[in-house]
């Protein structure tokens, strides 16, 4: 007798397979998130002028140093 397909994956699919896949899959979206929420904030760092940046407490050149760092690093307080 053999097990059909779907009796098979039925039998690897643990329930707690598919927590782990349920949480890993909410941890990539989370990061996912993140990383495009990131990326909005440098873009809109990157529209400001010279004036507006220094009016804000930021000089142009960390502001510059900010928008060129890796995605996935997150942005520091640039306000210190």
């Amino acid at each position: 007798m053999t097990l059909s397909n779907s009796a098979r994956r039925d039998a690897f699919v643990t329930p707690a397979l598919k927590a782990w896949t349920t949480d890993v899959v909410r941890a990539l979206a989370a990061l996912w998130c993140l990383w495009r929420q990131r990326r909005v904030e440098r873009r809109q760092l990157a529209a400001m002028d010279a004036r507006s940046l220094r009016e804000l407490g930021i000089s142009p050149e960390l502001a510059d140093y900010e928008l060129n760092r890796p995605f996935w690093q997150p942005m520091r307080d640039l306000r210190r």
